[in-house]
């Protein structure tokens, strides 16, 4: 059993969230560089607490940018500025996405209270905007959809050309996430038809643009496409950003990837170990995104057939993932089914039926009966009963596997 290969089924990344559309996340706005692209103005009082909070995202140092926001944001509260108002606390809000802090009802409220009273209908598309955001990343995929297809109809309504871009991008990222692969590349390829008709300029966008495109190559299998795409988004974000900035590091965690599906695992393991060090760096330890890279080093280990590291980096990986997402979160199912692997992997086949089990609830409540990641676990399940010699068992799983 330890060296056999029919354990093949798990998968590297839902999208690094902010991650990168960190994947993730990956993960806040990826499409804005600039906190308030969605809103003109603000206050000339206090300026330098609203511009050092700015700084401080685009340094990734989101907690000194919230205290920077929450100040300016006082400010406005006495001045009765209420744009200036709005956009401290929309910047609040995605301050606490890129940390990986994604309960924002509150927040949500304190916006839609602001819009409303104030009537500040030109702000309702970046408030969807963010919910969309804040909903991907909870793994409400539906919800984010529904946000995102509504802003973008507005922003198309106003001619909002780079809020288009972004909505695009936004529900390409959310598809990717539902499986929905080819729907996904459609969305970022509008995206990028909008940037090229309408004489775009902006390296951070593109670099944006190019990073989506490039997950759609991966996705369909096209690896060595997939890296050019992503060595071309990192020059252009590098334009704007530091060299370890964390959207630096996931897209080398990106190209890890790549490089596992290529099967050069040393490779590979450089790249996620570049993205793990700038994660932590700016992130700390308890982050999803440091969680996603930690993913990719424990599927390599796995791949070398390394089963007993690989276990350790997995759990690693779990752990943070439950303190941030619930049960049924597609990151959690896939640590889930990767500690499945490295336990079929050991011979341990009781432990890994557990697991692979525990990944096909969870797969079928938050999925549905008919998803891909739900067949990755039911042949998962047939391997284990066929290690085991229950071959009536094993083809029953591997039918229902294929019929998906």
């Amino acid at each position: 059993m330890k060296n056999s290969s029919i354990y093949r089924f798990g998968f590297d990344s839902l999208l690094d969230p902010l991650d990168n559309w960190s994947k993730p996340l990956k993960s806040l706005s990826v499409f804005c560089l600039c906190m308030g692209l969605w809103f003109s103005s603000f206050a000339q009082n206090d300026l330098s607490n609203y511009q050092l909070g700015e700084k401080a995202f685009l340094e990734a140092r989101y907690d000194s940018a919230i205290n920077l926001f929450r100040l300016a944001k006082s400010q406005y509260e006495v001045d009765g500025n209420p744009i200036s108002l709005f956009n401290a606390e929309y910047n609040i809000a995605e301050s606490f996405l890129k940390k990986g802090e994604y309960d924002l009802e509150k927040n949500f409220k304190r916006l839609t209270e602001i819009v409303e009273k104030h009537q500040l209908d030109n702000q309702v598309p970046g408030l969807l905007f963010l919910r969309g955001n804040w909903k991907r990343l909870a793994g409400e995929y539906d919800d984010a959809l529904a946000a995102y297809d509504s802003a973008l109809g507005i922003n198309m309504k106003l001619k909002s050309h780079r809020g288009s871009i972004d909505c695009h991008l936004g529900i390409s990222s959310t598809y990717q996430q539902k499986g929905k692969i080819d729907l996904a590349m459609s969305h970022s390829l509008r995206a990028q038809n909008i940037y090229d008709e309408k004489d775009f300029d902006d390296a951070y966008l593109l670099g944006s643009i190019l990073d989506r495109i490039g997950q759609g190559h991966w996705y369909q299998g096209q690896y060595d496409i997939a890296i050019g795409f992503f060595r071309r988004a990192i020059e252009k974000k590098l334009e704007v950003l530091h060299s370890d900035h964390p959207e630096i590091g996931g897209l080398y965690n990106n190209i890890g990837i790549m490089y596992r599906r290529m099967l050069q695992y040393d490779r590979a393991l450089e790249y996620f170990g570049l993205s793990l060090e700038i994660r932590k760096k700016f992130l700390g330890e308890d982050h999803l995104e440091v969680s996603n890279s930690y993913n990719g080093i424990g599927y390599v280990l796995y791949n070398k057939k390394n089963y007993e590291e690989a276990l350790v980096i997995h759990e690693k990986a779990l752990a943070i993932r439950k303190k941030l997402l619930n049960e049924d979160h597609m990151y959690i199912l896939q640590s889930t089914e990767h500690i499945g692997l490295c336990y079929g992997g050991m011979g341990q086949m009781e432990k890994a039926e557990g697991y692979f089990k525990a990944a096909l609830e969870g797969r079928k409540r938050s999925l549905g009966e008919n998803h891909y990641y739900v067949s990755y676990a039911l042949y998962n399940l047939g391997a284990v009963y066929d290690e085991e010699k229950d071959y009536a068992m094993a083809a029953d799983y591997f039918r229902q596997a294929s019929a998906i």
